[in-house]
């Protein structure tokens, strides 16, 4: 669609007949579903199946800009929200905006941004240094566990455990990739 009807990747103007105005024959379509090869006005050639659509990146033209959404307005909240809010900020559950104004008030109250201290403190208490993640080999072994009381059905063959082996590693893996991971460059 990027000529002045539109239809520029489609058109083919070096066949016979086609968009020339030469003796073709008139178009391949009747409408009564007995054209093409074997109905009349056959010229003994297949039909003509339009090319897929090019996609804008292909054309060799720029893309459109993109617009740049406009930077939020900072909420003006009162001191009272504010300090309500501090729990919520220490724990990280606030909206960006939120975040934002309760960080530019601690720059301005004293007694806020002491309260602040002592909110993060007691969260950083109630965090564990440990990791909650289970034993990466704990599946593995319950699985072995499993097959040990009752094998597979279909058992894998000798040639296919190594091949096994990667594919769980791999599907660890992928499993394993956050959000960032997934759409880094």
């Amino acid at each position: 669609m990027s000529g002045a009807d539109g239809f520029e990747a489609y058109d083919d103007q070096d066949e016979p007949g086609h968009g020339d105005g030469g003796d073709g024959g008139g178009s391949d379509r009747d409408g009564d579903g007995t054209s093409g090869p074997g109905g009349p006005g056959n010229t003994g050639r297949a039909p003509r199946i339009p090319l897929p659509r090019a996609s804008v990146e292909d054309t060799g033209r720029p893309l459109p800009a993109l617009d740049e959404p406009d930077p939020p307005a900072p909420l003006v909240l009162e001191h009272r929200v504010l300090k309500s809010l501090l729990g919520a900020w220490a724990l990280a559950a606030c909206s960006a905006e939120e975040t934002a104004a309760v960080e530019d008030h601690l720059g301005t109250c004293g007694a806020c941004a002491e309260e602040a201290l002592r909110l993060r403190g007691a969260v950083g208490l109630l965090q564990r240094p440990e990791s909650l993640d289970l034993d990466p080999g704990l599946r593995t072994r319950v699985l072995d566990r499993c097959l040990d009381r009752r094998p597979p059905r279909i058992p894998i063959p000798g040639w296919a455990a190594p091949y096994d082996a990667e594919t769980a590693r791999l599907d660890a893996l992928l499993q394993d990739f956050g959000d960032a991971e997934w759409h880094a460059p």
